[in-house]
């Protein structure tokens, strides 16, 4: 009734600083190589990559415009079929 609108964002990976930082942490604890550590991360998700940054905007941006101004209460799942 106030114009209020509420959408959830539900990512898996998405290639940032954060997770190369992460795949180096991972690759160190185990012995193996970031690349090695990254593939693992990859055969995950059906789509066969990890997403970007980009595509994560891309979809936040729709939701914050005008062009989603009917859309409330949705959950939208950014992780390349892995939960479909």
């Amino acid at each position: 009734a106030d114009g209020i609108r509420a959408n959830a964002l539900c990512r898996s990976q998405i290639l940032t600083d954060m997770n190369v930082k992460r795949y180096a942490r991972e690759a160190a604890a185990e012995g193996c190589t970031p690349e090695e550590t990254m593939r693992r991360a990859i055969a995950t998700v059906p789509l066969g990559r990890i997403g970007t940054a980009e595509e994560a905007a891309a979809l936040i941006v729709f939701l914050a415009s005008a062009r989603a101004s009917f859309v409330t209460g949705a959950v939208y799942g950014i992780d390349g079929g892995l939960t479909a």
